[in-house]
């Protein structure tokens, strides 16, 4: 009694829409949640938000099951995703629901590879705020880290991969990018040369990526560039300018040495 009517008529409004939804499904297949979702505006699921239904997988249009933060990244909502994380972050989840919540994997992904994948870098910005991990994996077997690379549309480090790096300490950058690799060994600095993207590998270089860290294979990036040079890519001629310099002054010869008879862990 007493309640504002403009606040009865949103409360039946969204509830009219959500059990419209809710008919069109199953009980089993779609949760009050996954209905709201579905919803073009965000009335509806901020009525009903709450910690259950956040972690509560659904049934949606092309998923069997998928998680609400997931989905809503799916539809490229960054106002739905945020109030799934203030959601989230508001209901005292512990750190294992949390890593759950932000990380757990639907369709051999996750909601940050998802977002960085199709480049919906307003929404992978805020799901990294919100401690989303990069280094989880994908289908592919790439981290996100390797995916920022590898989706690059240019010879230019993009501002999704630098928002990851600035996430790490500078003296903790050397151990995450040469640790980090994809199901085959390759780290970062491997797939940048691939690529054929000198100004994107010296950007990775200056960040504290090897050039002589091996994959499964005993390749280094270094041995990638020397393999593209002598099929007559160019690209990579200034990169390899650069290592000479490096060389020159005692930087790789140091780090060469070091690493000699290690052929599991550094090869040129």
């Amino acid at each position: 009694r007493g309640a504002p009517m403009g606040l009865v008529s949103l409360i039946l409004d969204g509830y009219s829409k959500l059990m419209r939804t809710c008919n069109e499904r199953s009980p089993s297949d779609l949760t009050p949640l996954g209905a709201s979702l579905q919803q073009s505006d965000t009335k509806a699921l901020e009525l009903i938000i709450g910690k259950t239904d956040v972690l509560m997988k659904f049934s949606a249009p092309e998923f069997s099951s998928v998680s609400p933060l997931y989905y809503a990244v799916f539809v490229r909502n960054l106002s739905k995703v945020s109030i799934l994380l203030d959601a989230a972050a508001g209901v005292g989840l512990s750190s294992e629901e949390m890593t759950n919540f932000l990380e757990g994997k639907i369709q051999l992904s996750t909601p940050l590879f998802l977002a960085v994948k199709e480049q919906y870098n307003e929404i992978a910005l805020k799901l990294m705020q919100a401690g989303a991990s990069f280094m989880g994996t994908g289908s592919s077997g790439m981290t996100v880290l390797h995916l920022a690379v590898t989706e690059s549309k240019n010879d230019s480090p993009s501002d999704i991969l630098k928002a990851m790096i600035r996430q790490v300490p500078p003296d903790s950058r050397p151990g995450i990018l040469n640790s980090t690799v994809d199901t085959e060994g390759n780290t970062v600095l491997h797939c940048s040369v691939e690529l054929l993207y000198p100004r994107l590998s010296r950007y990775l270089m200056v960040q504290g990526a090897s050039i002589l860290t091996v994959n499964h294979s005993l390749r280094s990036p270094l041995m990638l560039a020397l393999e593209k040079q002598a099929e007559g890519h160019q690209a990579l001629d200034c990169l390899l300018d650069k290592v000479s310099e490096e060389w020159n002054c005692g930087m790789l010869q140091s780090m060469f040495v070091m690493g000699m008879g290690k052929e599991d862990h550094v090869r040129v």
